[in-house]
């Protein structure tokens, strides 16, 4: 928390904060504009960055999927994230073999246990099937308010909360959080369509902006957004270059330093 309160302080002091509906913006005092955004939906959104947000009079747009506000039903990487950090033993068993979950070997395990998810045909419901049928459940193994703080996500009444706001904006971000591609293209549909009206109707405002889970998207995906009137669409990774407002690259910041922030955002692309 403390680390987050400064970089927003940074942030706020350095950079011209904008909101989603200010785009496209302009400057005249030509310091660079940032638009904060936040994806997922995850319980800290609302417990930790609301706050600060609001200390400082800083927006933003958070991305969020359906799954995440379901009571125990995490997002996939959310899982194998804390099965990586927090699983007590050194042998996990799946499928008749035993996965080498021993300090040397957790890592890779988990690559693989990635691998094995993300390629369970159809995408993405045979992959939580896998999770909740054959994969131990984090709530043996994990203390509640660590789930809360790292896998669980906000509440419908906390995005009632935020939509009230009118420092915040929701935004679409499918409902499990497939890569998009591995979907078919009714599934595809689907996951953007149904996390789109169930935003609109939590929030009781219009939801027409989107980023794609994982950086992973299509030209066809883009089709589609313009077909149901998205004004903008974000990804990390920016694979095609076919719309300037579907296609907005966004700068991924994980990591502590200051000087690494503001290189960032400075200079986007420069430090990965």
């Amino acid at each position: 928390e403390r680390v987050f309160d400064s970089h927003i302080d940074f942030l706020a002091r350095e950079f011209d904060m904008i909101a989603e509906q200010e785009l496209p913006y302009s400057s005249s005092n030509r310091r660079p504009r940032v638009l904060l955004t936040f994806d997922d939906g995850f319980r800290n959104n609302i417990e930790v960055v609301v706050p600060l947000l609001r200390k400082y009079g800083v927006p933003a747009v958070f991305f969020v999927s359906t799954r995440c506000a379901a009571p125990r039903k995490p997002l996939w990487f959310a899982y194998t994230r804390a099965l990586a950090r927090y699983f007590p033993g050194v042998e996990l068993r799946f499928r008749g073999s035993r996965l080498d979950m021993s300090a040397p070997a957790r890592r890779k395990t988990i690559r693989q246990l990635e691998s094995a998810l993300l390629s369970a045909k159809p995408h993405p419901s045979a992959m939580y099937q896998i999770i909740a049928n054959e994969l131990p459940p984090l709530e043996d193994f994990i203390d509640q308010q660590i789930l809360e703080d790292e896998v669980y996500g906000m509440t419908e009444q906390d995005l009632r909360e935020l939509a009230r706001d009118p420092l915040f904006a929701l935004g679409v971000h499918s409902i499990d959080h497939p890569l998009l591609p591995l979907c078919t293209d009714a599934e595809r549909k689907r996951q953007i369509d149904e996390n789109k009206e169930w935003l609109e109707a939590v929030s009781d405002r219009p939801v027409a902006t989107i980023a794609f889970p994982g950086g992973e998207y299509e030209p066809a995906v883009l089709e589609h957004c313009r077909m149901r009137g998205f004004h903008h669409g974000y990804s990390v990774h920016r694979t095609f270059r076919m719309d300037p407002d579907l296609d907005i690259p966004r700068v991924g910041i994980y990591r502590t330093s200051l000087a690494e922030l503001g290189c960032k955002v400075r200079w986007p692309g420069a430090v990965s």
